[in-house]
């Protein structure tokens, strides 16, 4: 994005691979000439030249490729908002700006979800607003190899890169290492769109470690061509704004690939409730039963993290007399042991509506916190003595060698809430491994009810598996041993929302379930 709009370069697509390189060439001139100028005479630049010769080579490509997305006429047309949130706002800071744009897609083709995306300026040359701005829009992947033919003339030449170049900046983007947004978008500039004006160095601009930018750019040249895409990378979708009135500056938006579904079977556990009715009771918050998943995880390797997913989980309350069957929806959990992690955590992503445990791999005594649901008891109640409340999910993990154990909780509460983080639930039974030093049940409700100002563990009564008293999780079911299934895209699935098990959202008062 520039202040002023710029003239742009009207291109013949037979002289595309004969530009290409000159182009990309006369791009590095400024970046070079002020890493010249900064770095030259000290010590610095010798170890800059070092870190190219150091650079690490990418993995070899997985079990499940990313397909290509499908964005061609006429599923190709959709609404997108951009705005550039740093040009606004004039904060800089890394924290404050994952990207150069920030991107809603508000319609659009099948192969693009709606929602925020992540975005960056493919040419420097030509202008955008600086948003929020809603433009109608064509949606093409940056991995079609015709993809020069469709944007059709008009650009900067520098825009025309071949496929190998475009697979360069996928490389790029998956691949940023923690990188200062505004120097991943010199890098992108360097590879296609440039030559970077030199104004884009100095203020108002914000600024450019020369270093970081050519050690991204070397790194994407060097280990692009052995890399492919895989499950939970991202691929960019290039966005071209049609303008009768001039050319609009292409954009790119970072696409995840939607991550296929493990094949794994469920496992399940059949537990009773106690006699004890269980009573709505018209509290503040509604009365509820806390369901709560726990275990112990065996065989987990020493030097490195290994990811534990418990998906696709449902609690059938089969019916009871009068009362009719209950079906709950258990969002997901992703359980990361973590040999350098000393500290046992748990937290809910209400983006994405999963659990989220962080444990260390080894030292903590007790089970640990698989995920939990609450059940708002309905205005009817629940007999007591409900027989076969049927428990299932399926366990993955990406490291094979690892045993599970498993068993699920019960406890009623007269006064409770589905805020998940309100709740906090304990991360382990072990007394010291978490922010909570006492001998308290992993899955026992820590938090406090801020409208009563008591904590939720005086809330609890007798029902379901538990009696009341200082029981806070109920009593356990029978405990399975199981081995999860391993599965390659694991890592790929939890940053994939389109993967995890998402609850409906319900209003406030009805009970988080469907009644058959």
């Amino acid at each position: 994005m520039r202040l002023a709009p710029s003239s742009c370069e009207a291109l013949n697509p037979s002289d595309v691979m004969i530009k290409e390189k000159t182009t990309l060439l006369a791009s590095a001139i400024p970046l070079l000439a002020f890493l010249q100028k900064s770095l030259l005479h000290s010590k610095d630049y010798r170890l800059f030249c070092a870190s190219l010769l150091l650079l690490p080579v990418s993995a070899l490509p997985q079990s499940s490729p990313c397909p290509c997305p499908e964005l061609l006429p006429p599923n190709n047309i959709g609404q997108v908002t951009i705005s550039a949130p740093w040009h606004i706002s004039g904060n800089f800071s890394a924290a404050a700006n994952p990207a150069y744009f920030s991107m809603q897609v508000i319609s659009g083709p099948p192969a693009i979800p709606l929602g925020a995306y992540d975005g960056w300026c493919v040419d420097a040359l030509n202008t955008i607003d600086q948003g929020p701005a809603t433009y109608s829009s064509l949606f093409w992947a940056s991995c079609d190899p015709n993809l020069n033919q469709e944007l059709g003339p008009g650009y900067p030449s520098s825009v025309y890169v071949s496929p190998d170049v475009w697979h360069q900046i996928n490389y790029l983007l998956n691949h940023k290492n923690g990188a200062y947004f505004w120097n991943v978008q010199m890098a992108i500039w360097h590879l296609i769109g440039g030559p970077v004006p030199s104004e884009f160095f100095n203020p108002p601009f914000p600024p450019t470690d020369p270093v970081q930018v050519l050690a991204l750019v070397a790194e994407a040249q060097d280990n692009a061509p052995a890399w492919q895409p895989q499950c939970g990378d991202k691929t960019a979708v290039v966005v071209q704004i049609p303008s009768s009135m001039r050319v609009v500056q292409l954009v790119i938006l970072e696409l995840p690939c939607t991550c296929p579904p493990c094949p794994c079977d469920p496992h399940d556990i059949k537990y009773n409730f106690n006699g004890t009715q269980i009573i709505f009771r018209n509290t503040s918050g509604g009365s509820y039963v806390w369901f709560i998943s726990d275990g112990k995880v065996s065989g987990l390797p020493a030097n490195q993290k290994a990811l534990l997913h418990v998906s696709n989980q449902k609690i059938v309350i089969p019916a009871t007399g009068s009362s009719p069957q209950y079906t709950v929806p258990v969002p997901d959990a992703f359980i990361t042991f973590d040999p350098s992690a000393s500290l046992a955590t748990t937290t809910f992503d209400t983006v994405n509506n999963v659990w989220r445990m962080n444990f260390p791999s080894s030292g903590m005594a007790g089970n640990v916190f698989y995920g939990a649901v609450a059940f708002k008891v309905p205005l009817a109640g629940l007999p007591g003595g409900i027989k076969n409340v049927d428990w299932s999910g399926i366990f993955t993990t990406d490291t094979v060698g690892l045993s599970v154990t498993w068993q699920w909780h019960a406890a009623n509460y007269s006064n409770f809430t589905s805020d998940y983080n309100s709740i906090a639930p304990k991360p382990t039974d072990d007394n010291s491994a978490s922010i909570y030093k006492n001998s308290d049940h992993a899955g026992t409700p820590e938090g406090t009810d801020l409208i009563s100002g008591k904590s939720w563990k005086s809330f609890v009564v007798g029902g379901a598996s538990g009696g009341g008293g200082g029981n806070y999780t109920g009593s356990g079911s029978s405990t399975i041993q199981l081995t999860p299934c391993v599965c390659p895209n694991l890592a790929g699935v939890q940053n994939d929302s389109t993967s995890v098990v998402r609850l409906p959202s319900l209003p406030r008062g009805l009970p988080a379930l469907q009644s058959q």
